[in-house]
């Protein structure tokens, strides 16, 4: 059985991607929370338009449970939202890691193991309805706070500005008076519980992007850390380049198995 601690750890691997090249200014802390909410507004559009077909270069640091540091690696991350992404981590001499999903569906293949990982049924195991689109809304900063009350009561009191119900998964932001989010909460049953902060961001393709990422389970422990060093116009919202290639001849786990590989990064 995967603990609830351990499919929020996994959750925020998958969704973990970016870190910094610049920030705003400080923000002004007299908006009250319907002003924060339209600018909030304009600003997603923004970035919905452009994640569409976005590519981006990263830096990636995990530090699983364990508390041990493993060596940061460069990757390429090619976004297509709302619900597709495809990850390449590099190593000296090729590829380390290849992720990929669209919707329910994502795969994953490590060349130097000749590993892999595919299903359409992730999400359920790790209590998120979409994980492909779960990984676009973390990477792009793309929550949408459908139906949701923005509490000035909570700005006062230092609390989430606003919070809403997304299937299973509640969510709570803070919105600072640029329209930009810095914290986000999610949770769920089965996933348990992620905390995801904004740090930094910085301008490109003409609006704000988050620059630097922090992904933590609190039950857990393990932190991903994502800096953004590039971001660019994608080439179109081809699914081919989302594809992970399995090779026919390529040992296919299951999750339990990927699980085991990760615990034995943290031991080694």
């Amino acid at each position: 059985m995967i603990r609830p601690a351990s499919r929020a750890l996994a959750a925020g691997t998958l969704g973990g991607v970016l870190l910094a090249a610049g920030c705003a200014p400080p923000p002004s802390p007299d908006l009250t929370a319907g002003a924060r909410a339209e600018l909030y507004a304009a600003a997603l559009e923004r970035r919905l338009e452009a994640a569409r077909t976005l590519d981006l270069d990263v830096a990636l640091w995990l530090r699983p449970a364990s508390g041990r540091d493993l060596p940061g690696a460069t990757a390429a991350l090619a976004l297509r939202a709302p619900a597709g992404f495809h990850l390449r981590v590099h190593q000296p001499f090729g590829t380390a890691l290849e992720i990929g999903g669209a919707d329910r569906k994502v795969a994953a293949f490590v060349p130097s193991k000749h590993l892999a990982f595919e299903s359409e049924h992730l999400g359920d195991t790790l209590g998120v309805t979409e994980p492909a689109a779960f990984v676009v809304r973390v990477a792009a900063a793309l929550w949408r706070p459908d139906g949701a009350t923005w509490s000035d009561s909570a700005l006062a009191d230092h609390g989430r500005a606003v919070r809403w119900q997304s299937g299973a998964e509640r969510v709570s932001m803070d919105v600072d008076s640029y329209g930009l989010p810095r914290v986000v909460d999610v949770e769920s049953p089965r996933m348990g519980a992620l905390h995801i902060e904004y740090t930094t961001w910085f301008k490109g393709l003409g609006t704000q992007w988050p620059g630097r990422i922090e992904v933590t389970s609190p039950q857990r422990g393990g932190r991903l850390l994502c800096r953004v060093d590039h971001v660019d116009h994608g080439a179109g919202p081809d699914s081919a380049a989302l594809a992970v290639y399995i090779p026919p001849a390529a040992k296919r786990l299951d999750w339990s198995g990927v699980m085991r590989q990760v615990n034995g990064l943290e031991s080694r």
